[in-house]
């Protein structure tokens, strides 16, 4: 028994840092400027009920990607101006909620997010108020 506890009280930290690091938003360096960015994300007419928006500096070593939870098609973040590639993703719910996180579908084609075809010029005077209408076919 001893041994399990000790055991867990080791892998706990790495384990909550590693579920840390995937979900976290990047944070600008200190000084860098940052400006507000809300918007609105529909597909096929409708919002997306839920996803994430991804907001990326690449000109950056190593790439920052300044991220934002989609809810009922609205999001707000914040991110450096400047013009950012913009990627959304959104998947399908499990049938079973036994079913392993991470294999859950895509439903959102790729050219909205691994070879997205969207962009954002972010002014750092705002309003950053943008509008994504996306639609499902290829």
């Amino acid at each position: 028994m001893r041994r399990r506890t000790m055991l867990w009280c080791l892998c706990l930290p790495v384990l909550q840092a590693s579920l840390m690091t995937g979900c976290r938003q990047e944070q600008a360096a200190p000084g860098d400027p940052v400006t507000p960015v809300t918007g609105m994300v529909t597909l096929d007419g409708n919002p997306l009920a839920e996803g994430r928006i991804a907001f990326i500096e690449e000109d950056s070593e190593p790439r920052r990607e300044y991220i934002a939870m989609i809810e009922n098609g609205r999001f707000e973040a914040t991110a450096p101006p400047g013009t950012r590639r913009v990627e959304i993703r959104a998947y399908q719910k499990p049938e079973n909620p036994t079913e392993e996180a991470g294999t859950y579908p895509q439903i959102l084609p790729a050219r909205y997010n691994e070879n997205s075809e969207l962009s954002a010029e972010l002014k750092d005077s705002g309003p950053n108020s943008l509008t994504f209408k996306l639609t499902s076919g290829e």
